[in-house]
Parts: C-alpha cells; sequence; structure tokens
C-alpha cells in the first residue's frame, strides 16, 4: 500500500466522520427544536389560562364579562375599562399565539376556538374596532379576517 493510498483512505475515513457528525448535529438541532416549541406551548398556554382563570376567579370581572357577554345592557364607564385592560391583555395573548403560529401552524388552531367565542362578543368587538390599531399588522389582519367571517356565518345562520 503506498502513501498515496493511505492518504485516500485517510480523506475517506475523514468524509465519513464530517458526514456522521452533521447527522448528529442534525439531529441535536431537531430535538432543541422541539424542545423549544414545547416550551413555547407550555409558556403561551399557561399564559392564556392564566387569563381565562383570572376571569373565572375574579367575581367582580366575571360579572362585568357575563353582562357584555350575555345582555345587551350597557357597561358604566368603569366596567367598560375594566373590561378593556381585560381584553388588552387577552388579545395580547392571542397575538403572541398567532405570531407563534407562523412557525407552527398546528398551534394557531389551538386558540382559534377562543378568539372566536371572544370575537362573537357585541361589546368585545366593540372594543376591538377602537383598539385594534394598537396590535401588530398581521395579528391585526387575522382577527379582521375572523371577525368578518364570524359576521358572514352569522348572516347566513
Amino acid at each position: 500500500m503506498t502513501l498515496e493510498d493511505l492518504g485516500n483512505i485517510g480523506d475517506l475515513v475523514g468524509g465519513v466522520g464530517v458526514i456522521l457528525s452533521l447527522l448528529y448535529l442534525a439531529i441535536q438541532i431537531r430535538q432543541s427544536s422541539r424542545i423549544a416549541r414545547l416550551n413555547a406551548h407550555q409558556t403561551i398556554g399557561a399564559s392564556m389560562s392564566g387569563l381565562l382563570e383570572k376571569l373565572g376567579s375574579d367575581p367582580e370581572l366575571y360579572r362585568i364579562w357575563k353582562t357584555a357577554r350575555d345582555t345587551t345592557e350597557e357597561l358604566n364607564e368603569d366596567e367598560r375599562e375594566r373590561l378593556g385592560v381585560y381584553l388588552y391583555q387577552v388579545f395580547g395573548g392571542f397575538s403572541i399565539a398567532d405570531r407563534y403560529a407562523e412557525l407552527d401552524p398546528s398551534f394557531g388552531s389551538r386558540y382559534r376556538g377562543v378568539l372566536d367565542r371572544f370575537l362573537r362578543v357585541p361589546a368585545v368587538q366593540a372594543w376591538w374596532s377602537r383598539q385594534r390599531q394598537y396590535h401588530p399588522d398581521p395579528f391585526r389582519a387575522q382577527v379582521d379576517a375572523r371577525l368578518r367571517e364570524l359576521t358572514e356565518r352569522e348572516a347566513d345562520a
């Protein structure tokens, strides 16, 4: 065996080593991405659950929400303000979930049903029309589209 043959074998072994290293790195990156997605799901889910829990655990906020949701009775200025602050937090959570759904489309379906429930409430629709400019363009477009779709669906029913 010549020195050239040994050099060729060394190149082959080195090339195989590089390929195996790249495969290992790809597997590690994939696992890290999965862990990051799980952490994002958990964090956003906990945030949204906390906001929904707040509604259930605060009797005054729940009364305001129930009045806004179930009746045409007008809320007073303080109640509208309190509901508005709560909705700003909720829609902030939806906005984060929407941004994350760009990376993981399955994630968006998890919150669309909850978003739809909020958007069916006339007081929320009125709040959104006043506050929509304070949310990022992609999210604003998403909410506007969902609102149009819900309105059209209800008009057809």
